[in-house]
């Protein structure tokens, strides 16, 4: 991969699906990749759902 890849990457969170793998590959994490999503009933999920930062539940502290 060429290092504005990386780049455009880090900035925007975009990047093809086949350097991801790739990523994935040279870390070998491409069985943790395979492992993404079993287990788990993602019909009518989107992306955006599943990339939103969990919420944290509880009270405000206040001064």
């Amino acid at each position: 991969m060429k290092t504005p890849t990386y780049v455009l990457f880090e900035r925007t969170g975009r990047i093809a699906v086949a350097r991801l793998l790739k990523v994935f590959e040279v870390l070998d994490w491409l069985e943790a990749f395979d492992q993404i999503g079993r287990g788990q009933d993602l019909a009518g999920v989107s992306l955006d759902d599943l990339t939103q930062p969990e919420r944290k539940r509880g009270r405000r502290k206040t001064s």
